[in-house]
């Protein structure tokens, strides 16, 4: 954490991985009445696996992030509470959001978060990528991409499905549009930034 501390300052961009190894945690409490500032961090990619959770609020808690713009998080379990407290800290700014699914780690067939929350605490959001098992109200004034992770669970399509419908114009206003993103392609957390949300040509249209 102290070679973190000292290069916090000139960071634009922070990509971490928590390990599974319970013995790892040890080094890595990022807890500290002292916060780490990145005063110009605008991108943070986290990967939580094991179900590490506790980090994520760790993580909103103690870092000072004023101009995060880009969030992609990936978790193997339900991290609803974390989300939220997370964005009720740094989700004021954020214009984009990523929430990828773990479909290897993850068997649990209850819901991601509720989006709506998420929503709300997010005003600025432009394009978000929605966990298929996220729940909640969907709208928002601002959000002009939307993308939605395919399902691979035969038991949770309903459900995924039902969220696909409700990606509308009349819930989001400013849609410009919507992109179905296949399950095989989740080993790639970047895949909605290198292949940007401009190349679909209207609201109705959407592609895997």
């Amino acid at each position: 954490m102290n070679t973190l501390k000292i290069a916090s300052q000139n960071l634009v961009s922070l990509s971490f991985v928590c390990p599974d190894r319970p013995a790892s945690l040890s080094n890595l409490d990022m807890k500290s009445n002292d916060p780490i500032q990145f005063p110009d961090l605008e991108i943070l990619s986290c990967e939580l696996r094991g179900g590490h959770t506790m980090l994520l609020n760790n993580v909103a808690a103690s870092w000072s992030m004023p101009r995060i713009k880009r969030l992609t998080l990936r978790c193997p379990r339900d991290v609803g509470r974390e989300v939220v407290n997370f964005c009720q800290q740094h989700g004021a700014g954020l214009t984009f959001f990523n929430m990828v699914p773990s479909y290897i780690c993850d068997s649990r067939k209850d819901p991601f978060t509720d989006l709506g929350d998420v929503l709300d605490l997010c005003p600025a959001l432009e394009h978000i990528i929605i966990h298929p098992r996220a729940v909640g109200y969907l709208s928002h004034p601002r959000i002009k991409w939307v993308d939605i992770w395919e399902t691979n669970k035969k038991d949770l399509s309903e459900t995924w499905q039902n969220s696909r419908e409700r990606i509308t114009q009349a819930a989001f206003p400013s849609l410009q549009g919507v992109r179905q993103l296949s399950a095989r392609l989740a080993y790639l957390p970047e895949l909605p930034i290198i292949f940007p949300p401009g190349q679909v040509l209207t609201p109705s249209d959407s592609y895997s």
